[in-house]
């Protein structure tokens, strides 16, 4: 139980610069999950909690470890980045045309704000240095 937990908390907080994941989502992460042994789950866990590389060196490292695993449990993963990529898409969507609302002064630090989030190259221990520092630059 406490296994199940910690991956779907895993993925929630992974997912988070994606957008949430729906209730759609939870069944196939909880399949995804009971059926992954201790050590990957483990393994999994590592690369998720990783804050020290990219977004891109991430997807790197869980690309060549779902790579490693059953047909079935590759299909339960690709399912969920299904979904999840499309829930991040219509995230995104909803702040562009929230930052298209916005005054003018204010719209240039959410876009400065948004390509952090979307370049893949920054870690996201830097991007939330970054924006911290953005936030403390306000008046």
């Amino acid at each position: 139980m406490m296994k199940s937990v910690s991956i779907l908390v895993s993925f929630i907080l992974f997912s988070a610069v994606f957008g949430m994941p729906s209730k759609n989502i939870r069944n196939e992460i909880t399949l995804f999950d009971q059926s992954l042994t201790e050590a990957q789950t483990k393994e999994f866990m590592d690369i998720l909690s990783d804050s020290s590389i990219s977004e891109r060196q991430s997807d790197e490292k869980i690309d060549e470890f779902i790579s490693t695993l059953n047909e079935t449990q590759q299909e339960w993963y690709k399912s969920i980045k299904q979904r999840q990529q499309l829930t991040a898409q219509e995230e995104k969507d909803f702040r562009l045309e929230r930052i298209a609302e916005m005054p003018e002064s204010l719209q240039k630090i959410a876009n400065e704000i948004e390509k952090l989030y979307d370049d893949r190259e920054i870690s996201i221990g830097d991007k939330k240095a970054k924006i911290a520092e953005i936030k403390n630059s306000l008046p």
